[in-house]
């Protein structure tokens, strides 16, 4: 139910107070030493852990191996490539204002993909299903319907499946087309509603190409909280463009305030592919620095946490319980229930196979309409790379739990990666009984955490990669490898402080 007016704008304290509280707590981390150790890393090096190995990492794939061994049941997660406008930060597969009659021929491609995947997999529960884009709503209802359809008679799911789906804040501009979108997911059985927010600072949004102004963000909040949806998420992010600290902690104020109950905190990723790092390459001084980013994230957490919500997976905070069936299953036993990634580019986990698909739209097509598994490249895991992606992943969510990871690779997690060792001595892990969990600074520094994990072996194909590469923006793999392994900044290298910023 939402918030009243009145409680708009509630906070536990002022931001002053939980700037000093932050303050507090940055006066016990040895930045420098992590900084050196390359554990906190600057903005324009900060990378989200997406896959392990990276796509850089990864060769050709024969498409029907990759699938031997998949889990008897699946999570899945369907890519929609579409939308009306390129956000600046944006470096997931999309094409702009696609034609009718081109929606039309990828979403034959992907009926046909789902089609083969359920032929070879045969009967599979579901988990959880994610429909993510691109912009997913910009679909009419009719082609919703359709791939609703294709999606459910192959792959069936239950009323306790959790059926996500991403809105764009400008579907609030037709509120009857809206209306009629809602009555089809919700008659499709989707239950999770997530859209992407970033900010409430039109001026930071007119940047990022957002497409949508805080008013309309704020509008789609509060229709959903009429609607049939009682499970909804919004995205933020913080390191934008022009960003204060102040702006920042009104928008995180307004999103408590109306009665968000879910929402995931990103930092803004630097890929050197994506327009916002044309523009810090040129002006890296009108961006948050490395300091008011690490003083944001503290912020945020000790604020969220005294506005009721706990974190689940690094990013992820929720007041109303499980936060996503699938994020916390991808972190936390994706060896358990595999992920199944369908559409361009998407990535999925089978068998202890990390996968990617064609990550080229025509491609795509091509291959999938052929009726084979439209796999472009993978990269088989042994024990070794398996027990580094647990502990990269774990690290993110819930923890890893020493016992049990001596059950499956042998040994006691201090001894197969001697890492360890070292995030401990550093602050950024701690025993939690028997479970290694981040701490609060740790949480921040995950990321660069699992690079300190990835093998040597996997590293050297990332160089290798790298080396190929002749021009990064113009290169499938840079453009769809999400890690943070063998990455340059896309930028001046220099540390912009907190006062510098805005």
């Amino acid at each position: 139910m939402r918030a009243s007016p009145a409680a708009a704008c509630h906070r536990s304290h002022s931001l002053d107070w939980y700037a000093r509280a932050a303050g507090k707590r940055a006066a016990g981390i040895d930045i420098e030493a992590l900084s050196d150790a390359r554990l906190l890393p600057s903005p324009g090096e900060h990378y989200l852990t997406g896959t392990y190995p990276p796509l850089k990492a990864m060769g050709p794939a024969d498409a029907v191996s990759v699938i031997d061994g998949a889990t008897a049941e699946l999570n899945l997660y369907i890519h929609l490539p579409f939308c009306r406008q390129r956000c600046t930060f944006c470096h997931f597969a999309k094409e702009i204002s696609a034609s009718d009659a081109r929606i039309a021929r990828y979403l034959d491609a992907l009926a046909a993909e789902i089609a083969t995947a359920a032929r070879l997999f045969g009967p599979r529960q579901i988990r959880s299903a994610y429909l993510g884009g691109g912009t997913p709503s910009v679909l009419p209802p009719d082609d919703l319907n359709r791939l609703l359809a294709a999606v459910s008679e192959s792959f069936p799911w239950t009323a306790d499946t959790e059926v996500t789906f991403e809105l764009h804040p400008q579907v609030v501009r037709d509120t009857p087309a809206l209306d009629r979108q809602i009555r089809v997911l919700s008659g499709a059985g989707v239950n999770r509603i997530t859209f992407g927010i970033q900010s409430l600072d039109d001026h930071v949004l007119r940047i990022l190409n957002r497409g949508h102004t805080a008013a309309e963000a704020i509008d789609l909040i509060r229709v959903l909280q009429h609607g049939p949806f009682s499970n909804v998420s919004v995205d933020l992010m913080y390191g934008l463009p022009h960003e204060t600290t102040e702006s920042w902690f009104s928008t995180l104020c307004q999103i408590v305030g109306e009665g968000v109950q879910k929402m995931n905190i990103f930092p803004l990723f630097l890929k050197a592919t994506d327009p916002v790092s044309w523009l810090y390459s040129r002006k890296p001084e009108v961006f948050p620095g490395r300091d008011q980013r690490l003083s944001t994230h503290l912020i945020t957490d000790q604020y969220l946490r005294d506005s009721g919500f706990t974190p689940g997976p690094v990013l992820y905070y929720s007041r109303a319980g499980q936060h996503s069936a699938q994020q916390e299953s991808k972190f936390n036993d994706i060896d358990s229930v595999n992920l199944l990634g369908l559409g361009v580019s998407a990535f999925g986990y089978l068998g202890g196979t990390q996968y990617y698909n064609q990550c080229d739209i025509d491609s795509y097509i091509t291959a999938a309409l052929s009726g084979r598994p439209p796999i472009w490249r993978a990269a088989h895991l042994d024990g070794d790379e398996r027990s580094r992606r647990e502990a990269m992943f774990a690290l993110r969510s819930a923890g890893m739990n020493r016992a049990a990871f001596r059950g499956r690779f042998g040994d006691w997690p201090e001894i197969v990666l001697p890492q360890l060792a070292r995030f401990a001595r550093l602050g950024l892990i701690r025993l939690a009984g028997d479970t290694w969990v981040t701490t609060d600074i740790g949480a921040y520094c995950v990321d660069g955490m699992a690079a300190a994990l990835a093998s040597d072996a996997v590293r050297r194909r990332v160089d290798a990669a790298n080396a190929a590469i002749t021009e990064p923006r113009k290169s499938l793999l840079e453009q769809h490898d999400y890690s943070p392994l063998g990455r340059t900044p896309p930028g001046p290298r220099q540390v912009v402080t907190a006062g510098q910023a805005g």
